[in-house]
């Protein structure tokens, strides 16, 4: 998706809105990671998040690209947003950006994550992206989606001559993929953002 300033507008209104600040933490126990929603006070594990995909059966961990990063990832977004789609949507960037710079420091060796650190990391997460192919005479300009796909989906295409505004036609496809996918971000509770 491309992020709108409706959008942003929207997550600002729902963090003003927000009642109590979520928090989660992590830190290791006798070697196995434990992760609490310290807002409900509960300990959460892999479960839930096991239904919507299937990253890591043995359990999460943080602080690297792996396996059980990505499934803390989709866990963390499950729990905060409610959303198995949005989940599965977001977990790999979502691990890249957060979940993989998370480390059990300082004085009680614990991670803490707030909703509002997840809500801005995911400000920034586009799946959609604009590549560039130079050509002899000309250059392709690609408008791809990612999505929850392995390999980009090509969304639209413009082959644009020397003599064109090659920046003109990256805002026109940039445009055209704004019309073509509706922004899917979830609110809290679970409703979809393009839909209100």
């Amino acid at each position: 998706m491309l992020i709108t300033d409706q959008d942003s507008a929207r997550r600002t209104e729902q963090r003003e809105n927000q009642s109590k600040e979520t928090e989660y933490a992590g830190l290791r126990v006798d070697g196995r990671a434990v992760v609490l929603n310290l807002t409900e006070h509960r300990h959460f594990n892999p479960d839930r998040s096991l239904d919507v995909v299937r990253h890591s059966p043995s359990g999460f961990k943080w602080g690297y690209g792996g396996s059980g990063p990505a499934q803390l990832a989709c866990a963390l977004l499950l729990d905060y947003y409610d959303d198995a789609t949005f989940a599965r949507e977001h977990d790999q960037a979502f691990k890249s950006t957060v979940v993989s710079g998370l480390t059990c420091d300082g004085p009680d060796d614990v991670w803490h994550l707030t909703g509002t650190e997840i809500e801005a990391a995911l400000e920034n997460d586009c799946d959609q992206y604009i590549v560039v192919g130079d050509g002899r005479d000309e250059q392709t300009v690609v408008l791809c989606s990612q999505g929850d796909r392995a390999y980009p989906a090509p969304l639209a295409v413009r082959v644009v001559s020397e003599e064109e505004n090659l920046t003109a036609a990256v805002e026109a496809l940039i445009q055209e993929g704004n019309d073509l996918v509706e922004p899917a971000t979830p609110n809290r509770d679970g409703a979809d953002r393009g839909a209100q």
